[in-house]
C-alpha cells in the first residue's frame, strides 16, 4: 500500500466519522428553560419558535442592560434631583447637613455634612474650572459611572494647599496657558463634584466653603451655595419604566463608550436608542418592566447576599461583617480579565460616589466601613425583631465610630418615629464597666435600655447597617480588635 493511498483511505474514514455529527440537525420538540422550541423536519425552526426565542433574548438583554446601567442611573437620580426639586444650577453647591436633607441619599452617614454639585461639561465647552481653596477639605470629582476623575482637598494632589482643577471632557483639546494647577479628564459629560469641610471651627468652615469657585474656562464663578431646601427626590434607582427613562436620558447626555456597545444593541431592539426618542410599544414596555423587576431582584441579592462575600474577620466563618467595596480595580472598574460588573453593581446598588482615597488602607486616616445584612443566626435583619450589638472597648479609631441603620427598600437612612438613624461615639452613650457599649435595635425600646443606646426600627421593614471607623488605627487592619455579630434577643 502506497503512502498516498494510505492517506486517502485515512481521510475517507475521518470524513465518515465526522459526517454523522456534522449532519445532525435540530428537529422535533426541544424542552428548554425558555420554553418548548419546535423544529420542522428539514431542520428549520418554526416561525413561532423564532419569535419566542427572539423575545426571550430581547428580555435577557434587557436584564443585562438593567444591571449594566445601575451606577449611571444611581448618579442620574441625584443629578436630576439637583437640577429639579432642589433648584440647583450647574456648579451650584448644595449643602446636605441635617438628617432630613440627607434622607434621599444612598447610605450616607448622619454626622458628616455633604456638599455637592453637578454639571454637563459640554455646557462649558468641555472645559470646567474648579477652584479648591486651601484648608482641610476632602472631596472628589466623579464621572457618570462613578469612576474617580480626581480626589481633591487633603486627599487630592494639592494635599489641602488649594489648587485649580481643569476638568476636561475626553476628546476636547486643552488650550495652552489654561492657568490650572491640575488637568483631569472625564470620559463622561455628566460629572459630580463633591466635598466635605473637615475643620471643627464653624467660621473657618464657612470661609472655606464660600471660597470654592466653579466656572467655564475663561469665565467667572457665579455659583450659589445653599442648603438643600427639601427632600423631594430619591437617589435610589427607580422602578419599572421610570428606570428605562433615566437610562435613555443618560445615554442622550453622554458619549457612548466601546464597552457599552453590546448592551446598546439589545436596547435598540427595545426602542431605546441614542439620538432617538424613547417611545416603546406596549409589548416592549411589558418586557422592560419585567426585566427591571428581575434585574433589581438580582441586584438586591448581589448586594445583600453576595456570592463570595469578602469579610473583614476572615478567621470567623460566622462573621456577618463584610466589605461593600471589593472591586479589584475600583478606579476604572476593569479587572485584568473582565469588567467588574458584579462587584460594581454590589457597591452602586446600595452606595454612591467613589474616591481613590476610599480604595486605600490608610492607617490613622480616612474611613473604613463594613456592612451587615443578617444576624448571628444568618437571618435577614427584620424591623419587627429585637437585636443587640456589643461594641467592644478600645475601638480602633482616632476620630470616632458610628453605626447607621438603612432601609432595605430605599437604601437610605431609616425613617422612624424616634427620628434617629445613627449611634456614634461622640454621643453620650452608656458604657459597661469594661468600656464596651451595648446597642439595641428594635421597634419598641426594651425596659432598662438607655435611650442613647437604642435605635428604633420599623416592624414592616427590613434593614441593614454600616459600621464606620473614622481614622482607623493599626488594630483595624491587623484584625487584632474584633467585633461580634448582631444578635437577636427574645
Amino acid at each position: 500500500m502506497t503512502l498516498r493511498y494510505s492517506l486517502v483511505v485515512a481521510c475517507v474514514f475521518a470524513l465518515a466519522a465526522w459526517m454523522p455529527a456534522a449532519n445532525a440537525q435540530l428537529h422535533g420538540r426541544q424542552e428548554t428553560r425558555s420554553g418548548v422550541l419546535e423544529f420542522e423536519a428539514n431542520g428549520y425552526p418554526t416561525d413561532a419558535t423564532v419569535e419566542r426565542v427572539r423575545e426571550e433574548v430581547d428580555y435577557q438583554r434587557a436584564v443585562q442592560a438593567y444591571i449594566h446601567y445601575l451606577p449611571a442611573v444611581n448618579f442620574m437620580q441625584w443629578r436630576n434631583g439637583h437640577f429639579g426639586p432642589l433648584g440647583g444650577k450647574a456648579g451650584d453647591m448644595i449643602i446636605y447637613r441635617t438628617t432630613e436633607q440627607k434622607l434621599p441619599i444612598l447610605t450616607p452617614n448622619d454626622t458628616t455634612t455633604y456638599i455637592a454639585t453637578w454639571a454637563e461639561l459640554s455646557d462649558f465647552g468641555g472645559l470646567l474650572m474648579y477652584e479648591v481653596p486651601a484648608g482641610p477639605t476632602g472631596g472628589l470629582i466623579n464621572d457618570l459611572w462613578q469612576r474617580p476623575v480626581s480626589d481633591t482637598g487633603m486627599v487630592g494632589p494639592e494635599r489641602g494647599q488649594g489648587g485649580k482643577f481643569l476638568v476636561v471632557l475626553e476628546g476636547v483639546k486643552v488650550p495652552e496657558n489654561h492657568g490650572a494647577d491640575f488637568v483631569v479628564t472625564s470620559k463622561t459629560n455628566t460629572v459630580l463634584i463633591g466635598t466635605r469641610i473637615l475643620t471643627p471651627d464653624p467660621r473657618e468652615g464657612e470661609r472655606i466653603l464660600n471660597a470654592h469657585k466653579i466656572y467655564g474656562l475663561g469665565g467667572e464663578s457665579k455659583i450659589r451655595i445653599f442648603e438643600a431646601p427639601n427632600r423631594n427626590w430619591w437617589n435610589y434607582q427607580p422602578r419599572g419604566m421610570e428606570y428605562w427613562k433615566v437610562v435613555h436620558q443618560a445615554i442622550q447626555l453622554n458619549p457612548v463608550e466601546e464597552r457599552d456597545m453590546a448592551v446598546l444593541q439589545g436596547l435598540k431592539n427595545l426602542g431605546l436608542e441614542k439620538g432617538k426618542p424613547f417611545n416603546p410599544t406596549d409589548a416592549q414596555k411589558n418586557l422592560l418592566e419585567e426585566a427591571a423587576l428581575v434585574g433589581e431582584t438580582w441586584a438586591m441579592g448581589n448586594s445583600f447576599l453576595k456570592r463570595d462575600p469578602v469579610k473583614h474577620w476572615t478567621d470567623d466563618p460566622k462573621s456577618q461583617w463584610q466589605y461593600i467595596l471589593f472591586m479589584q480595580s475600583p478606579l476604572d472598574q476593569m479587572a485584568k480579565t473582565h469588567m467588574e460588573i458584579d462587584a460594581r453593581s454590589a457597591y452602586t446598588y446600595e452606595a454612591v460616589t467613589m474616591s481613590a482615597a476610599a480604595t486605600m488602607n490608610l492607617v490613622d486616616a480616612g474611613i473604613q466601613y463594613l456592612a451587615s445584612y443578617k444576624d448571628d443566626a444568618g437571618r435577614w435583619l427584620d424591623g419587627a425583631r429585637t437585636y443587640e450589638l456589643v461594641v467592644p472597648p478600645n475601638v480602633p479609631m482616632l476620630n470616632f465610630w458610628s453605626v447607621v441603620l438603612y432601609d432595605v427598600d430605599t437604601r437610605g437612612m431609616i425613617i422612624n418615629p424616634q427620628g434617629k438613624t445613627e449611634v456614634n461615639s461622640r454621643q453620650p452613650l452608656v458604657k459597661a464597666k469594661d468600656g464596651s457599649v451595648r446597642l439595641v435595635f428594635s421597634p419598641e425600646k426594651p425596659a432598662g435600655v438607655p435611650e442613647a443606646n437604642w435605635i428604633q426600627t420599623n416592624p414592616e421593614k427590613g434593614w441593614f447597617t454600616y459600621f464606620r471607623w473614622y481614622s482607623p488605627t493599626k488594630a483595624f487592619f491587623d484584625r487584632s480588635w474584633k467585633m461580634g455579630n448582631i444578635v437577636e434577643i427574645k
